[in-house]
């Protein structure tokens, strides 16, 4: 009989634990494989799914469509779960509904990177008492509200890199336990003096990549008490990537002080390697290598700020005077530039086809000769007495074969029926270096066509 019931206690036992393992509807993309641990995987949801297993404590709801806002009621799905670790990461969320995690107490880790949240309030992180890592990197923050961490005390690691942030004020000076910042990849072009003061317990803070100019020691105190890292240009070897800007002027004289006080460690080797950007002159050299009379010769009031970053050249703008100064002339009569643009490269075109082709008939002979005998044709077609071939005169010239001094007989003169040949027909078998027949019957054409041979081109 007790053997029985202890059966009988196993196999409910067994029961109990089946339906705690099931997981939530068919059409919902998780993974429940290590629920036994209690860990749930869901991928590619809408929303918060409901009916996941009662012993979840682990659940990642990454990589799904949750946004574009988390809504308060989509949370409360899990307050009957003893969750310690949640991940919301790339889910478009874009904004919080206030006190959306007020019964998730049990929460330590929440990761809410790679989403596009674009402001947070005082009132987002209520709720989360025992939270000690808070991943918030990769949005589009652009402000942090002032008390927004007085509801997570017990705050250890906090990330908020690559977001638009531009100042720091005073919105960590509450976590004390704070230990690991991430600031890197930002806009940051201010911080408070105090911003850093009160975290005892700060050991690594990251500010490279953004646009900081002057540096204050007292950001590092508490870090180099506990002789922790500060990251403020991120180097590979001996090369500066994502740096800083840099000032090296009257205003870093404080800091610059700072440094020749500090140890050179290890851990040190960010603060003792800040690469001057300006004024030109430093440009590239490492503040810790400078004198005290090179810090202080350029005033920090003078700098220019750029918005390239960074800057590392000098750039000189030559201006044309305007239209009412002295000197200039306005050639184009009130046109636009675009207007004066185009009309220039008309101008330009026509230019080169003229030159282009001016040189193409210089070089190319064939195409002179083409010319020539085309303005040929023009002049002989216009200086021939007989154009229409029907009317021409047939009547046939003879011409004796003679040289000179071969007779007395004129060599315009026929031979046969002494008809004088008119004076512009005339051929001279001399000059044509040939002898013609002793009785040869020309026509006018031919004796016409001979006679144009004959001229100089």
């Amino acid at each position: 009989m007790k053997a029985a019931s202890i059966l009988l206690l196993a196999l409910c036992a067994i029961g109990t634990r089946g339906q705690d393992v099931v997981c939530p509807a068919p059409n919902v993309h998780c993974d429940c494989g290590d629920v036994i641990d209690g860990v749930v995987s869901c991928r590619d949801i809408n929303e918060v799914p409901e009916q996941l297993p009662t012993n979840t404590v682990w659940l990642d709801l990454g990589q799904g469509v949750i946004g574009p806002v988390l809504l308060k009621i989509q949370m409360y799905r899990l307050n009957s779960l003893k969750i310690t670790n949640l991940y919301l990461s790339d889910n478009k969320i874009e904004a919080i509904e206030d006190n959306a995690f007020d019964m998730m107490y049990l929460v330590v880790e929440l990761d809410l990177s790679g989403n596009k949240i674009q402001a947070l309030t005082d009132n987002t992180l209520v709720g989360l008492k025992s939270l000690k890592t808070l991943y918030l990197a990769n949005n589009e923050l652009k402000v942090l509200p002032s008390r927004i961490f007085e509801n997570v005390p017990t705050l250890q690691y906090l990330d908020l890199e690559n977001n638009k942030l531009t100042s720091i004020g005073r919105e960590f000076t509450t976590l004390y336990d704070l230990g690991w910042l991430y600031l890197a990849s930002n806009q940051i072009s201010e911080i408070a003096r105090e911003s850093f003061s009160g975290l005892s317990a700060l050991n690594h803070l990251s500010l490279f990549g953004n646009q900081l100019t002057l540096p204050e020691s007292a950001w590092f105190r508490d870090i180099e008490n506990n002789n922790g890292t500060a990251e403020i240009d991120r180097r590979i070897k001996t090369t500066t990537v994502y740096p800083n800007p840099w000032l090296c002027c009257s205003g870093t004289i404080l800091y610059y002080q700072h440094l020749l006080t500090v140890s050179r460690t290890e851990k040190s080797y960010n603060q003792l390697n800040l690469v001057c950007s300006w004024p030109v002159a430093l440009s590239g050299r490492l503040m810790a290598s400078l004198s005290l009379e090179e810090m202080g010769a350029a005033d920090c009031d003078d700098y220019t700020k750029v918005t390239t970053f960074p800057p590392l050249t000098t750039t000189t703008v030559v201006s044309l005077p305007p239209p009412e100064s002295e000197g200039y002339v306005n050639f184009m009569g009130g046109m636009n530039d675009a207007g004066a643009f185009f009309l220039l490269i008309f101008f330009a075109v026509i230019g080169g086809l003229i030159v282009g082709g001016a040189c193409y008939f210089h070089r190319n002979k064939r195409a002179r000769v083409a010319v020539r005998e085309f303005m040929m044709s023009v002049r002989v077609d216009k200086a021939k007495p007989h154009t229409n071939a029907e009317s021409a005169p047939t009547r046939p010239y003879k011409q004796e074969r003679t040289t000179y001094g071969a007779n007395n007989e004129s060599m315009g003169h026929h031979a046969a029926d002494n008809e004088a040949v008119p004076t512009d027909l005339r051929i001279s078998n001399k000059r044509f270096n040939h002898v013609v027949g002793e009785s040869t019957d020309y026509s006018e054409d031919e004796v016409w066509n001979a006679r144009q041979k004959r001229r100089p081109f």
